[in-house]
């Protein structure tokens, strides 16, 4: 997986309740960043919200809200793509 296959207007709007390859491409992504550990089973529950509200704490002025949206994906991708550690183990 590679941050650069996916950009953030390619992601769908994930929260809580949300299933699917996109929440675990998400939950690997926020594993690799140390905002896990997250489950990768594809359910965006507790932990998932909790791991996103903290990445989302960590880069102002994104809204503190537990929904990854446009702005949060674009955050989360850029950070993803400038982490060499990332690029390598979350495939």
């Amino acid at each position: 997986m590679s941050a650069n296959v996916q950009t953030s207007q390619s992601l769908p709007t994930l929260q809580s309740g949300n299933t699917g390859e996109a929440v675990r491409y998400l939950q690997r992504i926020l594993n690799c960043l140390s905002y896990g550990p997250v489950a990768t089973d594809a359910n965006f529950g507790p932990q998932t919200e909790t791991a996103v509200k903290n990445f989302q704490s960590n880069y102002p002025p994104l809204a503190v809200d537990g929904v990854v949206g446009s702005q949060t994906w674009w955050q989360i991708v850029r950070v993803f793509a400038d982490s060499s550690f990332c690029n390598n183990s979350a495939k």
